[in-house]
């Protein structure tokens, strides 16, 4: 299984949250949990799973996570590795989220003690429609062919143009188009 990629394309930017489960009761063949956020998802009790579903007993020792959900990775994990990405999200914010996350599967980030926040801000060029309006607004802005003659700047093929600048990008989906990232 890819642990990078999420199970479900991430194409909203809900806050990451995992079901927490209760093992003893899950091998005696009830499922007993709930779903909680993953910010602050280490500090879940037994009474926090057990909410409302069954009594918490004396074989009731150890939480599991079943799944997960809007997360940057998609592997097994425990409540505290949920909590570190939880405590992720709450740095990066919701506005930011999905863009993070397409940064971390990009990176092959697995761990999310090797994530380093300001790695992924000076990397991230925003979200674009396409890549070639990235490349477009890119050559706008910095004037990269201002110094042509208007009758020649017809000849630039901007598609080829881009390509050679593709080396120094990473480029992953976005829900309406693509994220770019600067290559560090």
């Amino acid at each position: 299984m890819d642990q990078t990629a999420p199970s479900v394309p991430l194409t909203v930017s809900d806050a990451p949250r995992v079901f927490a489960t209760c093992l003893y009761h899950y091998n005696c063949g009830d499922l007993v949990g709930n779903w909680v956020d993953a910010h602050g998802a280490e500090e879940v009790t037994l009474a926090d799973v057990h909410r409302g579903q069954a009594l918490v007993t004396s074989e009731c020792e150890e939480v599991a996570v079943f799944d997960t959900d809007c997360m940057a990775v998609n592997h097994e994990m425990d409540l505290v590795e949920a909590g570190k990405w939880g405590a992720l999200y709450a740095e990066v914010g919701a506005d930011q989220w999905l863009a993070f996350c397409a940064w971390v599967r990009a990176q092959g980030i697995t761990d999310a003690e090797d994530v380093v926040t300001s790695s992924f801000y000076e990397a991230y060029a925003g979200e674009w429609d396409s890549w070639r309006d990235y490349v477009r607004e890119l050559v706008d802005e910095l004037s990269v062919f201002d110094a042509l003659p208007e009758d020649l700047r017809s000849y630039i093929d901007m598609d080829r143009y881009g390509r050679d600048l593709a080396h120094d990008y990473t480029v992953e989906p976005a829900p309406h188009g693509v994220y770019v990232f600067h290559s560090c």
